[in-house]
């Protein structure tokens, strides 16, 4: 049995540099308060880590002779969970 911690991330929102030139201009707004807004989006847009954590379990066959237990623990992880975990983040964690 293998595992990986893997953080996934979250994509980065467009630039808004086209919809700056359609939108009026945002009235001016002063430095403490722009941060105090950025730290309350951040928090709201993903739930800190203390929330919980996901685990994502897979299996399969060891039916690859040719390729080592990692390689055949990447490729399942590729095919059923969608991340393309290197072979140097898995870690043994069991086997029976």
């Amino acid at each position: 049995v293998y595992m990986s911690e893997w953080e996934r991330s979250k994509p980065k929102p467009p630039a808004e540099e086209d919809s700056a030139e359609a939108a009026p201009a945002e009235p001016k707004v002063p430095d403490e308060d722009k941060a105090r807004e950025k730290s309350e989006d951040a928090s709201s847009q993903q739930p800190p880590a203390s929330a919980g954590v996901t685990y994502e379990l897979c299996a399969g066959l060891v039916d690859k002779p040719n390729l080592s237990l990692e390689e055949i623990a990447r490729q399942e992880v590729l095919e059923e969970c969608g991340y393309d975990v290197p072979v140097t983040k898995l870690r043994k964690i069991t086997s029976y």
